[in-house]
């Protein structure tokens, strides 16, 4: 029932998947993901304990044995990033680890509950119209309208910047493992 929401992410950017093969063993990748990782799925409704992380910690997330799921831990300011869903589904191919990542930067109510917003406030400025001057009525749209657009660009940005700076660390991950394994 995702699947149109997944589609329309997936369109504008705000949901990103890709695979990337390591040359790493999987024990040594999760190691190394735990190193950068609070193992607490805390809530949304607990950031303010993201404040006592030490700062080598990036995320906060929990693991099983093939997958794990996080969050990019927050800062004070920078609240937004506790909206990102990051996933990892990583197997062994040989001498392979392939790692499958999926990077939401925005959760499916928070989708659904401003388009919610917005048609609701696009309804409501057209009932509007009839009964009231017409300035205020098309500033309220605006204003509506521009909150949630820039909320879908800040997270569009978000999801970028994630994929990047994971991409650069599992070069990390691999690369000092190389060194490890001459």
């Amino acid at each position: 029932h995702y699947m149109m929401i997944d589609d329309f992410l997936k369109k504008h950017e705000l949901k990103v998947i890709f695979s990337f093969e390591l040359k790493v063993d999987q024990e040594t990748f999760v190691k190394k993901m735990k190193e950068v990782t609070d193992i607490n799925f805390r809530t949304i409704f607990f950031l303010v304990a993201d404040n006592f992380l030490s700062n080598k910690i990036k995320y906060v997330g929990n693991f099983t044995k093939n997958q794990a799921e996080f969050r990019e831990r927050t800062f004070p300011y920078k609240r937004f990033r506790a909206a990102s869903i990051i996933k990892l589904n990583f197997k062994s191919q040989g001498e392979v680890l392939l790692i499958n990542t999926s990077i939401q930067g925005i959760s499916y109510m928070r989708f659904i509950l401003s388009s919610l917003i917005l048609s609701l406030l696009l309804i409501l400025s057209f009932i509007l119209l009839f009964e009231l001057e017409f300035l205020p009525i098309v500033l309220f749209a605006i204003i509506g309208y521009f909150y949630i657009f820039l909320s879908f660009k800040y997270s569009k940005a978000n999801v970028q910047r994630i994929k990047n700076e994971l991409i650069e660390y599992y070069k990390q991950i691999e690369q000092q493992n190389n060194i490890h394994n001459i």
